[in-house]
């Protein structure tokens, strides 16, 4: 958890070092209290080279994110539930 905004002009790094992006292009500042918790209808946004804009306007299962994620990092796994990514979804294919 970030506990500050970092200044401007501060760059995150991949681990293979070899590609950068300034930290406001990847985050966002959000002036407001954590309470800790979550509204169990929150947002889920992924931006990225490849990904195509897409928006599901039904509710998306917290369960569908594992995979989701796994498909993006192109990492096997067994999941219940499937990636928004998945053909015949009906949801955000690539």
């Amino acid at each position: 958890m970030i506990e500050k905004t970092p200044p401007e002009g501060i760059r995150v790094v991949a681990p293979n070092g070899k590609t950068s992006a300034d930290f406001f292009d990847i985050f966002y500042p959000l002036d407001a209290l954590r309470s800790g918790k979550h509204h169990p209808e929150g947002a889920f946004w992924i931006k990225g080279p490849g990904i195509a804009s897409a928006q599901v306007q039904e509710t998306v299962s917290l369960r569908m994110v594992a995979p989701t994620l796994a498909d993006l990092l192109e990492v096997p796994g067994e999941f219940k539930a499937c990636s928004l990514f998945a053909e015949g979804t009906g949801r955000a294919a690539a």
